[in-house]
């Protein structure tokens, strides 16, 4: 995970930090790097995925295979834990109310910033 303040947004850190690691990985003949998922599942960040795509990364399947061991086992595969709390909804939920969270966000940060600028100091 990268995160870089908006304000350098325009000297493009985040291409320089992955830069780095592909040389890094070089030197040390590492052949792959890993930059978390491509695809997000039902979120579908396109910024996100657009961006490692630029960079060069592309989706490598790997299968994954679960095994229970016992009864219990069992019953958690049948609940699907492995494929996250979001798997349970259906996309046209998810995208809608995710987009209503960032709003939220929105609107609760500028309160707080017309808060704080509101504050006088003490002299």
């Amino acid at each position: 995970l990268i995160i870089s303040k908006i304000a350098h947004r325009a000297k493009y850190p985040n291409n320089a930090l992955i830069a780095k690691a592909v040389e890094v990985c070089a030197e040390q003949k590492i052949p792959y790097l890993v930059y978390g998922k491509l695809q997000y599942g039902k979120l579908g960040n396109q910024t996100l995925i657009d961006f490692k795509v630029n960079n060069g990364f592309r989706r490598i399947e790997i299968p994954r295979y679960y095994v229970p061991l016992t009864a219990k086992g069992k019953l958690g595969l049948k609940l699907r834990p492995q494929h996250g709390a979001l798997s349970l909804f259906p996309g046209n939920l998810v995208r809608p109310a995710l987009l209503r969270r960032q709003k939220w966000y929105s609107l609760t940060s500028k309160t707080l910033k017309r808060a704080r600028s509101c504050v006088i100091p003490p002299t």
